[in-house]
């Protein structure tokens, strides 16, 4: 039973994934220059299109574009794409497949390009799984060029990298007050290129259009998280001994904190999250035993202290006003502080083990957060072979990010 709800939950969640992409307000530009409004499905994934899926009315009929119908097409006001053909340098990214080439190996190519800042200067990017590439286009040239950057081996151990972008901007986009220094130190990375065209744009005194999209937003997430739980009564039985132990059902206060990341694409709906927090149990059984007309009382009690130590993927739907429902599913590990159970007094059981699941929902506005979480089948005595028990808990906790 427990391995089918792990897999319906997955289940879920993978549909989630896989089905991304809303139809948004777009236009597209085809070979004849006609501007055609319509609706474009936004997938949101990380890597360049080679096309596009649009309707013409929701709810109509779908249509398939392509690179080789589409000179240009836009998506809301955050994503604009253009048709470029020329060199790209495709050369290994990766340290372990650097050559020892200096100079870009060129392909010549038609790709779309995503539009970072449009202006006087404006620039361009290419993502393909690990290969980045930023292009560029100065005053009113139609030109479109890549800002060359490249790695490559001068030793077996020994990496350097050709840096010609810097020398690019400093012929086709300076800017005077910048020395060459300036210009040595400036890197190839998306946000400090963004900065650079936009100050390059001011200076002319010409207003740069900048292309956000979801993924500008934080990517590190950090909240402090309190609230209550409800665990049912625990059972714990050992069929060897004919040993059974219920203890009830036990409220309790939580207290932790939560880290967490936003995937940057799929439209920032998908989050990984570890949240470290202070759990607690307590709970007694009385059990009266007769051997030989003699009777005995037994009082076991458990005292189980925790930091559990949640990882785990969260699914956002946003809705309006800036507020978003969630779910996710974690894989919970611990922490054990001094847990274990009792029998009258003395030692007789060590709690160590128990590894689970939680499966949580809740609703966030603003920097705040509340959310319904459900551990289940968490076998606190794992240790032990010849006991099996389950401790379930329900928990409402509120989080606020800082």
């Amino acid at each position: 039973m427990k391995k089918l709800q792990i897999v319906l939950i997955f289940s879920v969640l993978s549909a989630c994934l896989f089905s991304q992409g809303d139809y948004k307000k777009a236009y597209f530009i085809n070979n004849e220059n006609e501007k055609i409004d319509c609706y474009i499905k936004d997938r949101d994934t990380r890597d360049n299109p080679t096309g596009f899926e649009y309707i013409l009315e929701m709810a109509s009929e779908k249509y398939a574009a392509s690179i080789s119908t589409v000179k240009e097409f836009q998506i809301g006001s955050a994503k604009k794409y253009i048709r470029f053909s020329g060199n790209i340098d495709r050369s290994a990214v990766l340290l372990d497949n650097v050559d020892e080439n200096r100079n870009p190996v060129w392909s010549d190519e038609l790709i779309y390009l995503k539009t970072l800042v449009e202006g006087e200067a404006s620039l361009y990017v290419y993502q393909e799984g690990n290969l980045v590439r930023y292009f560029y286009r100065s005053g009113n040239s139609k030109l479109i060029e890549q800002l060359v950057f490249k790695h490559y081996r001068v030793a077996a151990w020994v990496m350097a990298s050709n840096n010609y972008y810097q020398q690019q901007l400093f012929n086709n986009v300076r800017i005077n007050k910048m020395d060459k220094k300036d210009y040595e130190n400036l890197e190839y990375k998306e946000s400090k290129l963004i900065k650079y065209f936009l100050n390059y744009n001011k200076s002319k005194g010409i207003n740069s259009i900048q292309y956000k999209s979801l993924k500008d937003r934080e990517s590190f997430n950090f909240k402090v998280v309190a609230g209550f739980s409800f665990a049912a009564a625990y059972k714990a039985e050992n069929e060897v001994i004919d040993r059974e132990l219920i203890f009830d059902p036990f409220f309790s206060f939580t207290i932790g904190l939560e880290g967490e990341y936003i995937i940057p694409f799929w439209k920032n709906r998908f989050s990984l999250f570890f949240n470290p927090a202070l759990v607690y149990y307590r709970g007694e059984d009385e059990i009266t035993r007769v051997f030989l007309t003699i009777e005995n009382t037994y009082l076991y009690e458990i005292n189980y202290t925790a930091i559990d130590i949640p990882f785990g993927l969260r699914y956002y739907v946003f809705t309006k006003n800036q507020s978003k429902a969630f779910i996710d599913l974690a894989f919970v590990t611990g922490l054990y502080l001094n847990s274990e159970i009792t029998m009258n007094s003395s030692e007789y059981l060590n709690i160590q083990g128990g590894n689970n699941f939680r499966l949580g929902a809740g609703y966030s506005f603003g920097k705040h957060s509340l959310s319904l979480n459900f551990d289940y089948n968490k076998d606190l005595l794992g240790d032990y072979p010849t006991w099996n028990s389950s401790y379930n808990r329900l928990a409402l906790v509120f989080k606020y990010q800082f």
